[in-house]
């Protein structure tokens, strides 16, 4: 989402941050969400059993 060259040149300073946000915020979800996986399937792993709840599958 590279929107950063709309919004510069509009007055209001907020709106190119929102816009900053929103283009590293969509990065950073997708890390988030890979390490989050990550950690669940361990943690699944660990203290559960061998079968994945989440996904049916033996790991």
């Amino acid at each position: 989402m590279k929107l950063k060259r709309e919004v510069t040149y509009t007055k209001k300073g907020p709106s190119f941050f929102y816009v900053y946000i929103v283009e590293n915020f969509t990065e950073y979800l997708f890390v988030f969400l890979v390490f989050l996986w990550a950690f669940v399937v361990k943690w699944e792993y660990r203290f559960f059993t061998r079968r994945s709840v989440l996904f049916g599958t033996s790991i």
